[in-house]
């Protein structure tokens, strides 16, 4: 059960939407404004989306641009790019790959959520273990389980005593969800963990190495090329290409993706609102295509919204 509590408790999977980081009057009264080359090509809006999204839908809201004749600055970054964009009040809209941290929820700031999406348990195309339990992941993660042969499956699959590699991304330290859903303080992990910082390397890492688990979102192995190198597994029995599982709340990790945007702004609200639902209707139509859960499908199946921000799991 997802609880709400105080803003430094990183165990949750989502931070708290009452408690705003206060800001000076003069941070507050301050328009966003851009640099001088994006002021001199009248950018109508300066958009940031993750590593994940922007590769999803970045062709798609170019050419709804091009359609709308609306002016759209497009950037692919991180979490920590539109989060820093926004507190310095230079873009319109960021993406986040996170549920948004304390630190992010600025004065003025509304979150929109799109949908989640699995994180897969990825390992070694020629590993023969395909199944893991929930406390097994935990296990491995944490260094308790640090041979194949540990695993309660390790007999039937014939697996050899070959150690663990375990590879870690542990991006965005500051905000809920993503990795914290497999172990919740980087402190927990293995003391043999080997810590890569972009998703190309993870997948290369699995890939290259028999020994090797990782994880990352699932369609990233497609469009990485490693689909031939890498595989899945399931967490109890459970695929993470299952998106009714992950709906039902039955396959435990996932990632949770945002739009980051200004209220009140009268000059772009009405085009921004626009593009958001435009966003909304890409995430319907490509939820086989990407694996995204929609916010709308999302609703239905009881998971807990303030206004269009997830905030909480069903039940």
């Amino acid at each position: 059960m997802n609880s709400l509590v105080s803003a430094h408790d990183l165990s949750v999977k989502f931070s708290n939407p009452d408690e705003t980081s206060k800001m000076s009057k003069a941070w507050i009264e301050r328009s966003v404004s851009y640099d001088a080359k994006l002021s001199a090509r009248d950018i109508d809006i300066v958009m940031v989306l993750d590593q994940q999204t922007y590769p999803a839908f970045s062709k798609e809201i170019k050419e709804f641009a091009k359609n709308n004749n609306i002016k759209i600055e497009l950037t692919e970054g991180s979490c920590g790019v539109s989060a820093g964009g926004m507190a310095d009040k230079r873009i319109d809209i960021g993406g986040y790959c996170c549920p948004p941290g304390q630190d992010d929820r600025l004065p003025g700031i509304e979150f929109h959520t799109i949908g989640i999406a699995p994180i897969a348990l990825f390992v070694n195309k020629d590993n023969p273990i395909n199944n893991v339990t929930h406390d097994e992941v935990k296990k491995i993660f944490s260094g308790e389980i640090f041979r194949w042969s540990g695993l309660k499956s390790s007999v039937e699959n014939n697996v050899t005593d070959a150690p663990i590699q375990v590879v870690g991304r542990l991006h965005c330290r500051h905000r809920p969800g993503a990795w914290r859903l497999i172990l919740d303080n980087e402190e927990h992990f293995s003391a043999g963990l080997m810590e890569v910082g972009t998703i190309k390397d993870m997948l290369l890492q699995i890939g290259n190495n028999k020994r090797a688990i990782g994880y990352e979102m699932r369609w990233m192995s497609k469009y990485h090329d490693k689909e031939d190198f890498i595989k899945p597994l399931k967490i109890n029995s459970v695929s993470p290409d299952d998106s009714n599982a992950l709906l039902s709340n039955k396959y435990p990790f996932y990632r949770t993706y945002s739009l980051a945007y200004w209220k009140k702004n009268k000059n772009k609200n009405a085009n921004m609102n626009k593009l958001i639902s435009y966003i909304n209707k890409l995430t319907e139509e490509k939820t086989n295509e990407f694996g995204i859960i929609p916010s709308s499908s999302l609703k239905k199946s009881g998971w807990i919204f303030r206004n269009n921000e997830l905030i909480g799991e069903p039940g």
